[in-house]
């Protein structure tokens, strides 16, 4: 990976220390890296999209974040106005599941009936 296409942006880490994940602002991709605490290395393990395939246009990667119980990697795009939500292999660190959710399309949702 290129860094100086990617532009990283922000980076979270698991909680035990073992797993980095950077967002990358212009390659519109997120890098999983395992991480030694002890030594300070990261070694880069999978670049997944923050963008659909089929998506064309250009896209910002701005944030992301992990769901407080690991499971879930959130990054948001901003010229595409989506959040992509990866399910993490909680034991290897890894990512395994891509969904993208188009902000207008959850702000337009119908609401549920209590």
């Amino acid at each position: 990976m290129l860094i100086s296409v990617a532009a990283p942006r922000h980076l979270t880490v698991t909680a035990d220390n073992r797993h980095v994940y950077l967002v990358n602002e212009k390659g519109n991709a997120v890098t999983v890296y395992d991480y030694d605490g002890a030594t300070g290395s990261v070694v880069p393990r999978q670049i997944l999209p923050s963008l659909p395939d089929t998506y064309t246009g250009q896209g910002q990667a701005s944030a992301i974040i992990l769901h407080p119980n690991e499971t879930f990697l959130y990054a948001t795009n901003r010229i595409h106005k989506s959040v992509t939500i990866y399910k993490r292999d909680v034991r290897t660190g890894y990512d395994n599941t891509f969904i993208c959710f188009i902000l207008e399309t959850i702000h337009n949702a119908p609401k549920a009936r209590l």
